[in-house]
């Protein structure tokens, strides 16, 4: 009787799905070690990073144009950098052995993490804050001018000279809007403070409202901060007492807005006047709804500069001077200004109440909390490079033959399983249970990172794992004599080898044989087009056009030449020529396969840039207030789905599956297209989760039959290229500008236009598995299983 397991036999799926917790309980002492830290650390990476957007966008760059922007990308700096630490920093466990990496990856891991709970509190850092207050009389040294969203900014300045609370804002500076026949908001009125006494609310709902005021009666544009915790309601009429006109986009066009922050600038709020049901709304929300004040209003002073020589000798200019000049740098001085309003990100400079205005920025981009949140990332980042690939070295070293299959799939069922925890972090996080937040939550995730450093050090100790390996190597030598013994005794009586066996490498032998036919003698064009394509990347990433700006683009500029350069290199220099005509992305059938998995891989990182923040804004009641229910579900449904849809379609051919998995994965962004309703975020889940168990296990199985002889590593390697540019093209190039844009924190929402174009991109994948079917498809002569 043979040893090699009957692959015809159908395989059980509640087996399947209950086999990996089997096989934990009877598992050595060592994989313990490995499984408990691995299911934890699953647990943390996922947990911590589901937040990390809100992290960004809510806390460290609150309220700050483009906040979802600018957190997508510094999420990218972590998911990318892992994948790339991954590739770099592998070679610690083979080096120093596995024990050496998983304890190093835990310490560097848990450093970086409490890095990011501590820096907040611990080291007391705060978002940045404009260090003036309204109605401070200052002089500023300008370095730099910009123009936002035609808002006229000052975008670099320190302040060298501050007379506190000199100014009476309200009486000196503002204007009312409301007086008379009415004053509409529009560019003579930008950036300046302004009053609107007794408006009546007309419409809208959130933070985005429209108003009538006056005798006229003028309908102008209001977008109000707090506005959930003043509870206004159509109907409801309304004083404001200090805000401010702006230039942004309503509704899909720029409008100049009223735009106001703090509750305290609204003076009177009557709902008497509102419908029953908006005024019952309205109080449920204000109940419901935090405290809006910001610890912004109370902040302490920023320090001020010296008056430098430099600003001494510069020259001294007015606002409407200051307001005349062109972006980019100057070096005038600004004496004597009022402070008229201070919002999150900058504040507002005027003289007098007829006068111009204009707008200082003060960033958060690159502020010490930002620096040290980012160190800690990178120290994550190191941690994580060193972990995956110690966990798994470790199994393969741990285990023999006969359980190396057990080893790896229970390593696979515990992250999944891990992944899925996070969903009850809202009894840590949320105000009605304990109440941490977010940062306190990360306190409790570093603390479960130690808990897996202990257990590292507990259970697989140096004597534990030396066990571990002799026993898995003398076990491993005599399966290999066994085996060896019985090859010599059933080869006298075979006279040729059975059909069975010619079968079994028949079709991987195919593949291999029509994939070498191919290896090219010359780089093919579509290398030169990759190169093109992250040229492109580089250079029109940012101001457009970008050779307008010499000094912004000048990194660019170096890029590029690199780029340029690059090629020549490997077409002049013979080995580096023929290098890269044997990588594997020189096979044009390889190198289209794969790449264009990444439409419906950005799916993928949708989990983590996008569900948690979308599920939090768009949805009402517990499935926004406990999004982490919701968020974390696709884990344990990849966990049950796997093993049952393996089992169930092991005698489909991979290149269908490929086309059926990526179309029933793309195809449900298209029911969130129906709007934020529970029966279409479920649906979404399990059915993306289904396509996703149908072709995911089927891509690396194509890099493997698809391998050359030899070269299998190689080509498993470069098929994590695509993930890889997925986690760093999504953020980068633009999930953070539809949050902004469709989903944003503040304002109204169109989340339906975003999954339509979210869908749209995922849908191109299966399409072109579809027409390269008779191209790329014929390679595909195997099963499923």
């Amino acid at each position: 009787m043979s040893d090699e397991p009957n692959l015809n036999k159908p395989k059980n799926p509640i087996q399947e799905i209950i086999q990996p917790f089997i096989d934990l309980v009877h598992a050595p002492r060592a994989l313990w070690g490995i499984n408990l830290a691995y299911v934890l650390e699953g647990m943390v990476y996922f947990g911590m990073l589901g937040y990390l957007t809100m992290h960004f966008a809510d806390f460290i760059f609150q309220r700050v144009e483009h906040s979802d922007e600018w957190a997508h990308q510094m999420v990218m700096i972590l998911t990318g950098g892992i994948t790339l630490a991954m590739a770099l920093l592998g070679f610690v466990a083979d080096k120093r052995g596995v024990r050496f990496a998983l304890l190093a990856a835990f310490i560097f891991m848990l450093l970086g993490r409490g890095l990011w709970a501590g820096a907040p509190n611990v080291l007391g850092l705060e978002p940045v804050r404009p260090g003036v207050f309204a109605g401070d009389t200052i002089s500023l040294h300008v370095t730099e001018l910009d123009t936002l969203g035609e808002v006229k900014a000052i975008k670099k300045a320190s302040i060298i000279a501050n007379d506190e609370g000199v100014a009476v804002v309200g009486e000196d500076l503002a204007v009312d809007l409301a007086a008379g026949e009415g004053t509409a908001p529009s560019a003579a009125f930008e950036s300046r403070l302004v009053g609107v006494n007794r408006a009546t609310v007309v419409e809208g709902k959130e933070q985005a409202w429209k108003i009538e005021y006056g005798s006229k009666p003028v309908t102008a544009h209001l977008f109000a901060h707090a506005a959930e915790n003043l509870g206004l309601c159509v109907g409801a009429v309304v004083s404001i007492d200090r805000a401010y006109v702006s230039h942004r986009k309503w509704n899909g066009k720029m409008e100049w807005v009223i735009r106001t922050h703090w509750s305290k600038d609204v003076g009177l709020v009557d709902t008497s006047t509102c419908a029953e049901e908006e005024k019952e709304k309205a109080k449920k929300i204000k109940d419901a709804a935090d405290n809006f004040e910001p610890s912004l209003m109370s902040t302490d002073r920023s320090p001020l500069a010296a008056e430098t020589a430099a600003a001494k000798a510069a020259q001294t200019v007015g606002i409407a001077e200051l307001r005349g000049m062109k972006d980019g740098k100057v070096d005038v001085v600004l004496r004597d200004v009022h402070v008229s309003y201070v919002r999150n990100g900058g504040y507002f400079l005027q003289n007098e109440r007829d006068g111009q205005a204009i707008y200082a920025v003060v960033s958060p981009i690159w502020s010490s909390l930002h620096i040290v949140t980012i160190c800690g990332m990178l120290l994550v980042v190191i941690g994580y490079g060193m972990y995956q690939p110690a966990a798994y070295a470790a199994v393969r070293q741990f285990t023999t033959p006969k359980t190396a299959a057990m080893g790896f799939a229970m390593l696979y069922a515990l992250m999944n399983l891990g992944g899925w925890f996070p969903t009850f972090a809202f009894l840590v996080r949320d105000d009605d249970w304990l109440g941490f937040g977010i940062q306190g939550t990360y306190w409790v995730y570093a603390g479960f990172t130690l808990m897996a450093l202990l257990v590292t050090i507990v259970i697989l100790t140096p004597r534990i794992v030396r066990k571990a390996i002799d026993s898995a190597k003398e076990e491993t030598a005599r399966i290999k004599a066994e085996k060896e013994a019985k090859e010599g005794e059933a080869k006298p009586a075979k006279a040729e080898p059975a059909k069975a066996e010619k079968a079994k490498g028949a079709n991987q032998d195919t593949i291999r044989e029509s994939m070498q036919e191919e290896v090219p003698e010359r780089v093919q064009p579509h290398m030169w087009l990759f190169w093109l394509i992250a040229m492109a990347l580089f250079l029109f990433k940012g101001k457009s056009p970008w050779y307008h700006n010499w000094d912004d683009a000048l990194w660019r500029w170096v890029i590029a030449g690199f780029f340029f350069i690059l090629p020549m290199v490997f077409g002049l220099i013979s080995p580096a020529r023929r290098w890269l005509a044997r990588y594997p992305l020189n096979n044009g059938k390889f190198a289209f396969f794969i790449f264009m998995l990444i439409p419906v891989q950005t799916l993928f990182t949708y989990n983590w840039l996008v569900l948690p923040h979308y599920i939090k804004r768009a949805y009402e009641g517990w499935i926004g207030e406990y999004f982490e229910v919701a968020a974390n579900a696709n884990p344990i449904l990849i966990f049950i789905a796997v093993p049952l849809i393996a089992a169930l379609t092991q005698r489909a051919k991979v290149y269908n599956m490929m086309i059926y998995g990526t179309f029933i994965m793309a195809a449900p962004a298209f029911l969130l297209v129906l709007g934020p309703h529970w029966y279409t975020l479920a649906a979404y889940l399990l059915i993306m989760t289904i396509g996703e168990a149908m072709w995911q296990p089927r891509f690396l199985q194509y890099a493997a039959e698809i391998a050359p002889e030899g070269r299998t590593g190689v080509y498993m390697g470069v098929a994590q290229l695509p993930w890889f540019l997925t986690k760093v093209l999504v953020p980068l190039l633009y999930s953070g500008q539809m949050m902004d844009r469709y989903c944003p924190a503040e304002g109204p929402k169109n989340t339906e236009a975003m999954w339509f174009i979210f869908g749209c991109i995922a849908i191109v994948s299966p399409i072109l598995l579809i027409l390269a079917k008779g191209w790329v498809g014929k390679d595909f002569k195997t099963k499923a299983a």
